[in-house]
């Protein structure tokens, strides 16, 4: 019990040493800590982790603190992460109740809420359909319906909203993909510049943020391995969510990954998806953590902490 709040308190000690206290970094700190404290909830609700069920939540919030792409980032990026987390629990619950349309709404909602933040955010609509037909079987009329409205309230709401305050004239200059792009989605403030490599030790300091991406990648697949092997033992249902996020990761994926290959001068935007990598891959971590047998288990779970730790202390390490 005690290790979801050493996890927070070491999250909150390593994000704000990561940089200047500022009325956005404490917001995006404060943001954080409400996903922690959600996925916390949505794991014990769902039961994905019978036991030392703070596993999941523990595992988010330390790579919050410790992951280099994920620490000191805008409040976009922890929004991105929250929204993500309602996107998910949303689709997860629409198995838990008699009405599945409520839970598919609900996360079609925050889907389009995440794409006004990131557009790239909507190839997510891919793997919700699938998981809805084949992993969680709540694809009818109805949800169908639901994911449909859900998807275009919040742009309806905006657009009103913006038809309002800037009257009717400014729906021409919303046809101008620019100007549509840049309302939508904000451009982050440029937290990494990429030079050319060398041999320098701080010549590290500019690829950290690949090399964070990198860890997490590589650490999230061998949990998705782990899942694959051993998933026969989970309850059907325990199944059914993890396989829903296990749809999810694949894409998930890619979006950072591709950012990471063509992005050098706004690598920041390059790399909001890997919160939602982040949210995803926890409950997978988790589980591998808690379940995982042998030396091999515990020698993954000490070397994936202390890789982040390393890649975090580098900028003070290796600056002049």
């Amino acid at each position: 019990m005690a290790m979801l709040p050493c996890s927070i308190a070491i999250m909150v000690l390593l994000y704000l040493a990561a940089g200047a206290i500022t009325t956005p970094s404490l917001t995006a700190l404060l943001l954080a800590l409400l996903t922690t404290l959600a996925l916390r909830w949505m794991s014990n609700a769902l039961q994905l982790i019978r036991v030392r069920s703070w596993a999941i939540s523990s595992v988010f919030a330390l790579l919050v603190g410790t992951a280099a792409p994920l620490h000191d980032w805008a409040p976009e990026a922890m929004g991105l992460a929250l929204l993500y987390l309602v996107h998910i629990a949303g689709l997860l619950f629409s198995t838990e109740g008699a009405r599945p349309q409520v839970g598919v709404l609900i996360s079609s909602v925050a889907l389009a809420l995440m794409s006004m933040i990131e557009p790239l955010m909507l190839w997510l609509l891919l793997p919700m359909l699938v998981a809805m037909l084949f992993a969680l079987r709540v694809l009818t009329g109805r949800t169908l319906t639901a994911l449909f409205f859900g998807l275009l309230l919040p742009y309806e709401v905006w657009l009103a909203v913006f038809l309002y305050a800037n009257g009717a004239e400014a729906l021409a200059g919303l046809l101008q993909e620019d100007t549509l792009r840049a309302i939508l989605a904000p451009a982050s403030g440029q937290a990494w510049a990429f030079d050319s490599l060398s041999f320098a030790p701080e010549a590290l300091l500019p690829h950290l943020p690949r090399l964070g991406v990198g860890v997490l990648l590589l650490f999230s697949l061998i949990a998705n391995i782990h899942f694959m092997r051993t998933s026969i033992d989970d309850k059907i249902s325990v199944r059914m969510h993890y396989v829903t996020l296990l749809l999810q990761w694949p894409v998930l994926v890619a979006l950072p990954v591709t950012g990471c290959l063509q992005a050098e001068a706004d690598i920041s935007r390059a790399l909001l998806p890997v919160v939602c990598v982040a949210v995803c891959s926890a409950p997978l971590l988790g589980r591998y953590i808690v379940f995982a047998r042998g030396r091999g288990a515990a020698v993954v779970s000490w070397l994936m902490m202390l890789t982040l730790l390393f890649l975090w202390l580098c900028p003070y390490l290796f600056s002049a």
